[in-house]
């Protein structure tokens, strides 16, 4: 009988295996915690503009109507940044909106003051997405909020009565809520 000496370990192949396995097990906990955090600041977005409706809603009970950009304004289609910290007081939702202190001032006793800037960093850099608040008659009767939410699926749906528009090949939505819902 021969005597067959067996050496102890694994194979190159064996070892391959485990690896690729290990691996795939990974990646799929990236994934997994990726989602987890998308879906979390999508909510944190949603929780902030319900916030702003709430209050936006004690200040019309309070005053008739809703908070004017500026004082005489003949239009009031621009739209301003709700909160602050903005960096360079500039919020993006859709374009450039420039940070309105006398809205902000006029709803604060109405609405806590929650941090506005949301980060994402979708596009490689870091972009700062906020809330955006425009009248949309000129006795500021009916207002509209704008925000973002990332991603797809149920973790980028806005919030009750908001419509959602998808843009960027639907990697990112533009939620809209108008006072008239």
């Amino acid at each position: 009988m021969k005597n067959l000496n067996k050496q102890k370990g694994f194979t190159l192949i064996e070892l391959m295996v485990v690896v690729s396995i290990i691996a795939l097990l990974s990646s799929i906990i990236v994934a997994g915690l990726t989602d987890a955090r998308g879906g979390a600041k999508n909510n944190k977005r949603n929780e902030l503009a319900r916030q702003y409706v709430t209050g936006l809603s004690l200040y019309h009970g309070e005053y008739g109507s809703y908070p004017e950009r500026c004082d005489n304004c003949a239009e009031n289609i621009q739209r301003a940044c709700l909160g602050e910290g903005y960096p360079n007081k500039v919020c993006s939702v859709i374009g450039q909106h420039s940070e309105i202190d006398s809205i902000n001032d006029q709803i604060k006793e109405f609405v806590p003051s929650a941090p506005p800037s949301l980060e994402s960093t979708m596009s490689g850099g870091e972009n700062f997405y906020g809330i955006s608040y425009k009248c949309t008659d000129s006795n500021c009767i009916g207002y509209e909020l704008s925000w973002i939410v990332e991603g797809g699926g149920s973790d980028a749906e806005c919030f009750g009565g908001a419509e959602k528009t998808n843009t960027v090949q639907g990697l990112i939505g533009i939620c809209t809520y108008s006072s008239n819902n």
